[in-house]
Order: structure tokens, then C-alpha cells, then sequence
């Protein structure tokens, strides 16, 4: 997992480069007969497009496209919300406000700026694709327009849309931060020390008063058959054990993936969290939160496309899990929930 930070001069050479080569040709190219208008991708891709405007009125009016400048100025630009859920699109003004209050009318006003028009699409970032695929096929399946193409700062190599321009390819678990005052950490747990299951130090706690077997945990790690199977410890400021998560890497089996109808899983690399515990499972829920955050960065680290809980061996809030955005994997025969996964990308 690699973390690409681009700083605001680095962010408007990025434009500067995309506006003088695309966008400003294209306004020249069509001064008055066929006007451009933007369409923008959620908030994120509506932060980049905010710096677009000064960088292109700049460069007319170094080079005295004054037509040109006053087309530009009345550029059409319309935020465009994808839904995940329903995997929908929702055009909106910019403020995040509809056109009119019903969907027919909406897409009257929508029509107005887009039909006959050279589109530009934008967004920040282009993950799965999915978002700006939608966007595209949804312009051009009811708002006719002139011309569409499309632009993202950053786009993972996994995508299945390919902006017509981008800045930085980067691989799926990479992270991309831009435009931002202040670059976030990762948090895990705030007080308490994260640390490695240690046999000489561990081995010394009285097990009675551990939450969870750690005989069992300190075999595993010094058997050598277990060479993926790593356990961290929360460990108090009194020496105390208060949490632990222990998890492996496996691929996915053909035989898991069809008892629970993800063929989709088939083959794919995964984290297994063989065991989360602590003291209190239910007072305990930011600790737990921790581990669970260590969990899906550790498989991010390792190129590990999914996470699976054992809920049956580990916490057993199957709805806690789901609320962390997990799927409930349920056994056909028992109606018992037996794992809960996520995709980490």
C-alpha cells in the first residue's frame, strides 16, 4: 500500500497541463456554435473543479480570447450524485439542490444545460470505475450531448472505465490525498500499546484473568506450520492483556464460495480474523473498533482484496459487523451467521 500525496502546486500544474491542452483548445475550437458545460462528481470531484476556472480565465485572457473568456462564462456545470445502493445518478446544481422538486422537471433543467453541448466530465478519483461509467452512460442516454469526454486527478489500475484524461495511475490498495490542509493518520487505539503476541513476556500472564486461550494463541505462533498466522495484543499501562486479534492470509476455497453463493470469491486473497477478543465484548466496542481498523489496514498492506470474520470462533455481534459495512454470510441449513466479509477494494 503505497499513499500518493500531491500538493496544491503539484494538483494545479495537473490542470494547468489538462486545461491548456484540452479544454481551452476545445473552447477556441467553438467560440459560439456549440458551448461546453461540466459535469462533476460528488463533492470531491466538485473540490477539483473549483480551481479549473481561474487557471482557464488566466490563459485567455494572457492570450486575448475575450469571445472565447465570455463563452466560458456561461458554461453549464451540474454535480452529478452516484448512488452505491441503487447504483443510480442524480443530477443537482452545484449547492447540492435540486433543479425542481420532481424528477420530471429536474431532468427538464438538466436537459437545458447539457443537450447539444460539449460535456466534460470530472472527478477526483476513479476507483471501480462504476460512478463515472453511470454518470457517462446516463448523459448520453437522455441528455444528447454534442460531445462527452472525461477527467480524473487520480485512477486505479483495476478500473473499468478509463478516463479520456487522468494525472497518476495507482494500484488498487494505494490511497490518493490532495487538496487537503491537513493529511490524515491512521488510528488504531488510543492509550493502550499494540504490540505482537510475545511467548517469553506473555507466557508469564496469569491465564485465568485473559479473556481469551493464550496457550492456544502462543503455539500457533512459535509452530512453524503457522507461518501466516500473526496475533497483536492491546496491552494495558499496568502490563495488563486486554484485547487481542489473531489472523491468517488463505485464498479463498471454490468450496466457500459456493456454500455461500459468492462466486465471485473464488480465488481471491483474504484476510481470515480467526479471533477477536476482549475483556467485555459489549463495554468494549472502541477497542474492538481498533483491532478491527488494524485488521482491514494490515490487508490493504498485504494486497488483500477481502476480509472474513469468523463469527462463529470470534465477537459474535454479527450486526456490530454489519454496521462496519460487512455482508452476513449465513449458513443455508442452521439460519446461523457464520461469517461476515468485506471487500477492502
Amino acid at each position: 500500500m503505497y499513499t500518493y500525496i500531491l500538493s496544491n502546486e503539484q494538483v494545479l500544474a495537473y490542470l494547468r497541463d489538462y486545461a491548456n491542452r484540452f479544454i481551452i483548445p476545445a473552447l477556441i475550437a467553438n467560440p459560439q456554435n456549440t458551448k461546453t458545460a461540466f459535469v462533476v462528481i460528488g463533492g470531491s470531484g466538485l473540490d477539483l473543479f473549483k480551481v479549473l476556472p481561474p487557471i482557464i480565465n488566466d490563459s485567455l485572457l494572457y492570450s486575448k480570447q475575450f469571445s472565447v473568456l465570455e463563452s466560458f462564462a456561461s458554461a453549464g456545470v451540474i454535480n452529478a450524485i452516484y448512488d452505491k445502493t441503487t447504483q443510480g445518478v442524480a443530477f443537482r446544481r452545484v449547492d447540492g439542490s435540486f433543479f425542481a422538486p420532481n424528477e420530471q422537471d429536474n431532468d427538464k433543467h438538466v436537459a437545458d444545460v447539457l443537450k447539444n453541448r460539449n460535456v466534460i466530465v470530472i472527478d477526483s478519483s476513479v476507483h471501480s470505475g462504476r460512478s463515472m461509467l453511470t454518470v457517462v452512460n446516463a448523459i448520453v442516454d437522455k441528455y444528447s450531448p454534442a460531445s462527452i469526454s472525461s477527467y480524473a486527478l487520480f485512477l486505479k489500475r483495476s478500473s473499468i472505465f478509463i478516463p479520456n484524461f487522468y494525472g497518476i495511475r495507482i494500484n488498487e490498495t494505494d490511497r490518493a490525498l490532495f487538496l487537503l490542509d491537513q493529511i490524515p493518520n491512521h488510528r488504531f487505539i488510543s492509550n493502550d500499546t499494540v504490540r505482537k503476541i510475545d511467548a517469553t513476556r506473555d507466557g508469564k500472564q496469569k491465564h485465568g484473568t485473559v479473556p481469551f486461550n493464550l496457550d492456544y494463541l502462543l503455539r500457533r505462533e512459535s509452530d512453524p506450520t503457522f507461518t501466516n498466522f500473526k496475533t497483536f495484543v492491546v496491552e494495558s499501562h499496568a502490563g495488563d492483556l486486554r484485547a487481542c486479534l489473531s489472523y491468517y492470509e488463505e485464498q479463498i476455497s471454490d468450496t466457500f464460495a459456493d456454500k455461500h453463493d459468492r462466486l465471485e470469491l473464488k480465488n481471491e486473497n483474504a484476510i481470515v480474523i480467526a479471533l477477536i477478543a476482549t475483556h467485555s465484548n459489549e463495554c468494549d466496542k472502541k477497542l474492538l473498533g481498533g483491532l478491527r481498523r488494524l485488521a482491514e489496514a494490515s490487508a490493504r498492506s498485504l494486497d488483500k482484496k477481502y476480509i472474513i470474520v469468523d463469527i462463529i470462533m470470534t465477537f459474535k455481534n454479527a450486526l456490530w459487523w454489519q454496521k462496519k459495512g460487512y455482508d452476513l454470510l449465513t449458513d443455508k441449513t442452521s439460519g446461523v451467521v457464520e461469517y461476515a466479509l468485506k471487500k477492502i477494494y
